[in-house]
């Protein structure tokens, strides 16, 4: 190749990766704006992350600070509350690791309240079908019982002693019940899952989700038990402050009715 030919190519590839790096920091300077203005709004406070890093680096150990891209901090009465986006790529930051793949997650948690013991689950259906079943219960019993042996743990498994135990509610609009399981403790109050907590979780804002509720890839599960009250979202997107604002109502508004209950 002629010297002043490849002079040109290089210098244009470097100015390719110039303005890619800019582009990303523009555009994530818009996001921050766009989601401390809607916190602000809404009551929270928004605070991007200095320590996230996206770039995986091939043998790098990574920790969940670098992983964790942003947080929002709410309060609501008599609870506080945090949510965060986490791209999960420390579970591929080695290439050669037998790990489980990258699944980026939203979360958000609330630790102030909590039960003695699981009580409350809320499952996409077919993940509840999945897992209730014989075949999955017992290889979760298995992999349970052989890490026991293994660390000394506890080796019981909450999720399938809890399937034993629960009470599933049944929701009363239409397309509910095959989107989502819910499931409680006996004794646990039922008259939380009114219609607008049902609305509030099969209803999101048009283009805030990867897919609707009432399909198989839709991601959302909640848990209120001795770890607090927690709901994650796989694979969300993480743009979007649609979602966060509504991934956030329905977590203060879960997080109200358990607390009167």
């Amino acid at each position: 190749m002629n010297p002043f030919a490849f002079t040109l190519l290089f210098a244009a590839f470097i100015g390719f990766i110039v303005w890619l790096v800019r582009k990303n920091q523009q555009l994530l300077r818009e996001r921050d704006l766009k989601f401390s203005i809607g916190a602000h709004d809404t009551g929270w406070r928004y605070a991007p992350n200095p320590e996230y890093s996206g770039v995986i680096v091939r043998g790098q150990v990574r920790n969940e600070a670098q992983d964790v891209a942003f947080t929002f901090d709410g309060h609501c009465d008599a609870f506080d509350w945090c949510m965060w986006y986490d791209n999960g790529r420390r579970f591929a930051s080695d290439s050669s690791s037998s790990g489980p793949s990258t699944v980026s997650t939203a979360v958000w948690r609330c630790e102030s309240l909590h039960a003695d013991q699981l009580q409350m689950l809320i499952l996409p259906r077919g993940q509840y079908r999945v897992e209730s079943g014989r075949i999955f219960g017992a290889v979760a019993a298995f992999a349970s019982s052989f890490a026991a042996a293994v660390t000394g743990a506890d080796g019981h498994d909450s999720h399938q002693a809890f399937f034993k135990r629960a009470v599933e509610l049944k929701g009363t609009l239409a397309g509910f019940d095959n989107a989502f399981a819910v499931l409680i403790g006996p004794g646990a109050s039922q008259a939380w899952l009114d219609e607008k907590l049902q609305s509030m979780l099969l209803q999101w804002p048009k283009g805030c989700t990867p897919s609707p509720a009432h399909s198989v890839g839709f991601g959302l599960a909640v848990s209120y038990g001795a770890d607090g009250l927690q709901m994650t979202f796989r694979q969300p997107l993480s743009d979007s402050w649609p979602f966060w604002e509504q991934f956030g109502r329905l977590g203060q508004e879960l997080g109200l009715r358990l607390a009167r209950t």
